[in-house]
């Protein structure tokens, strides 16, 4: 369900993915149905048109000025393929004061997710073990199978504005067996994982922190935090809901947990609104008296704004309602009769 806010129609056309643009309508009826085959429509069988997202989730190039590039609102069996993880950043804090002692202590573990170009979810462990050296640590990558990558000394800050700031990366050693590997920029302190999971590694470049920045791994005195994980790509998944914004946008919600962009509904506006042609089931067709059109983003310009959940009570197909009615009150005679 979805009313307008203020100035525009909704565009619908008469079949999915109309093509003849003289089959294209305007209505403010925003009670849509899937149909068998997930396409919205409403009860007069008119199907609403959108602009699709691409996989970037992006509009692309689109001309609001005619309805070429409409398409049907289909949210039936939609389905996000995988996507593998490219990049990966790494920040918390590490304990000042377990460094710098005679015996050290044991290192500290932390584990990150990231996604196979299957979509499959793996991990990724980081150990963190502390040296007899104040403010040096040695980090060591790995595989959740226990396949090593590689490890690399890192030195702290310990005084100064930069206290507690990576500040130089040192004595980067791969561990890995080919063909996986592992390669250390102390530049940008970042880590190039090669993971041997397909007939093409997979490459992943871990950000630990740059040095002298406080904007990825820290070391303060205190207690571990765990790591704080940002990595993309993503696992396969399936549409469970959807979402629909005052924009106009509508946005599927997929198992995996993410968050995508399907659709935006444009709002239709026309020169002369009191110029549009009547036809059935609660629509309007342009006619040279009602001027030219163009399909606007709700909540931009004079377009209205888009409210989901909510329909304008006076727009609803008189007949259906009839209908609707007659069966209600029959229903409620014969139950009546049986109770009797």
């Amino acid at each position: 369900d979805l009313a307008i806010g203020g100035a525009g129609f909704f565009v619908v056309s008469k079949q999915p993915n109309e093509t003849n643009e003289s089959n294209f309508f305007l209505t403010r009826a925003g009670s849509f149905l899937p149909d068998e085959n997930g396409d919205l429509r409403n009860a007069a069988g008119y199907y609403l048109a959108g602009f699709p997202y691409d996989q970037t989730a992006t509009l692309g190039i689109i001309d609001r000025n005619q309805f070429g590039d409409l398409k049907t609102v289909n949210l039936g069996s939609l389905a996000q393929t995988g996507s593998p993880t490219g990049n990966m950043t790494v920040s918390g804090n590490i304990p000042a004061q377990q460094t710098g002692l005679a015996t050290p202590g044991e290192p500290f573990l932390s584990s990150a997710e990231y996604f196979s170009p299957l979509g499959e979810a793996e991990r990724m462990q980081f150990s963190w073990q502390p040296t007899d050296v104040a403010s040096r640590w040695v980090l060591s990558m790995s595989g959740s199978d226990g396949a090593q990558y590689g490890n690399v000394t890192v030195d702290f800050h310990d005084s100064g504005p930069l206290a507690g700031a990576p500040r130089a990366y040192s004595a980067a050693t791969s561990t890995a067996t080919a063909p996986a590997g592992f390669a250390f920029d102390p530049a940008t302190g970042t880590a190039t994982l090669t993971v041997d999971n397909g007939t093409v590694p997979q490459t992943i470049e871990v950000s630990i922190g740059a040095p002298d920045e406080h904007t990825g791994m820290t070391q303060f005195a205190g207690d571990y935090s765990a790591l704080k994980i940002g990595a993309d790509g993503a696992e396969s998944g399936v549409l469970v809901r959807t979402e629909i914004d005052e924009r106009g946008d509508v946005y599927g919600v997929f198992n995996n947990g993410s968050r995508k962009p399907l659709y935006n509904i444009p709002l239709a506006e026309v020169a002369n609104p009191d110029g549009l042609l009547a036809a059935d089931g609660n629509a309007y067709a342009l006619s040279r008296s009602s001027g030219k059109f163009s399909l606007n983003q709700a909540g931009q310009g004079s377009a209205g704004t888009l409210t989901a959940g909510a329909l304008e009570s006076s727009n609803v197909e008189v007949a259906q309602e009839l209908t609707d009615l007659i069966r209600t009150q029959r229903a409620y005679s014969s139950n009546a009769k049986i109770v009797t």
